[in-house]
């Protein structure tokens, strides 16, 4: 069951940042690689003008997160918490702002 809903999180992602209008410098989403998602937990990859992004999804069927404040993995990839009840709408400004962060980042590295 549990593995079931994390890919409906992931699928849910996937969609929610799919085919609609995303800022300038998002360049597209995509599944992690085998490799990526077992070694490095990463589930989402987003291509910015910065560099990649990547993500990890967490699911809940459950509207109220009871969640412990985790904001990153074991391996400092950002954890976004998707509810399978929230519109795509939610799940998209949750992905946005943290790309967003990230990219900040990534851009500020580079300086």
């Amino acid at each position: 069951m549990g593995n079931e809903i994390g890919e409906a999180g992931e699928e849910r992602a996937l969609k929610a940042c799919k085919n609609v209008s995303m800022p300038e410098w998002w360049r597209g989403i995509r599944r992690a690689t085998y490799d990526e998602d077992t070694i490095d937990k990463k589930d989402l990859v987003i291509s910015t003008d910065a560099g990649d992004v990547f993500i990890q999804i967490k699911s809940s069927l459950h509207k109220k997160h009871d969640y412990c404040g985790e904001e990153r993995t074991s391996t400092n990839v950002p954890i976004v918490h998707v509810n399978l009840k929230e519109s795509d709408e939610e799940i998209r400004k949750k992905i946005l702002d943290t790309v967003s962060k990230e990219r900040h980042e990534l851009i500020n590295k580079k300086k």
